[in-house]
């Protein structure tokens, strides 16, 4: 299926949003997702089904000061 993960389109067999977690990030637990523009809560993720032309926001946390 064609998804779009942080406004790229990329082919994809990952059909939850967990397994798209693990593919896409080093550290998938200290991620923050969204959905169609839908927070997704860590929780929910192995629930959450993916599907064509959705888009997916994974986003990792900014250290600095």
């Amino acid at each position: 299926m064609i998804i779009f993960v942080n406004g790229e389109k990329v082919t994809s067999d990952h059909h939850n949003m967990e397994a798209l977690c693990n593919h896409f990030s080093d550290d998938p637990q200290a991620v923050a997702t969204a959905l169609n523009g839908d927070f997704v809560p860590k929780e929910q993720r192995f629930n959450t089904v993916i599907s064509d032309g959705d888009h997916i926001e994974i986003v990792a946390p900014l250290q600095g000061g």
